[in-house]
């Protein structure tokens, strides 16, 4: 992309200097005003299309900059929690389960988890249904043989409902 980016910037500057000439011609009088305008206006359409280009160009490196420095945060983030999760206490994974959880909706015979991080194929939308998917992103998904069970909190305290 820095290659595009550097392109347009050169096409953008030899724009500039040919607006420029043009301007120059007309006012030596060596071109005259039906010859110039349509012409001066052409060449300021072009410059104009190559600098929405050349905007386009420097937010999709911003986008791509946003999101490897995302992934490296996230990165980081599972690395540090699969090195640690083995060795974490209930109240540990609690505090992932809230982090990562939005909501458990329990409708009699139906669980459905409403996580955090919309899932890769969309949110409400089910994960693939061969044998090899991954329950890791359940939103909008009935299972039957899934239950929550809930800690007895100590004497004299309240259970910390999820955010």
């Amino acid at each position: 992309m820095p290659e595009e980016i550097v392109r347009l910037n050169r096409q953008i500057t030899t724009m500039r200097r040919g607006i420029g000439r043009l301007i120059d011609s007309y006012a030596e009088g060596l071109i005259d005003k039906t010859e110039f305008e349509p012409r001066i206006a052409g060449l300021k359409q072009l410059l104009s299309q190559l600098q929405e280009r050349h905007r386009a160009a420097l937010d999709a490196i911003e986008v791509e900059r946003d999101l490897s420095l995302v992934i490296s945060r996230l990165e980081d983030f599972s690395a540090k929690v699969a090195n640690h999760l083995d060795g974490l206490d209930p109240v540990g994974m609690q505090e992932i389960i809230r982090i990562l959880v939005r909501r458990i909706e329990i409708d009699g015979d139906a669980i459905e988890v409403v996580f955090r991080v919309p899932p890769p194929n969309g949110p409400g939308q089910p994960p693939p249904t061969d044998k090899t998917a991954s329950w890791q992103h359940c939103t909008g998904v009935r299972r039957t043989d899934l239950f929550v069970v809930r800690p007895k909190p100590p004497p004299g305290q309240r259970l910390r409902e999820p955010r």
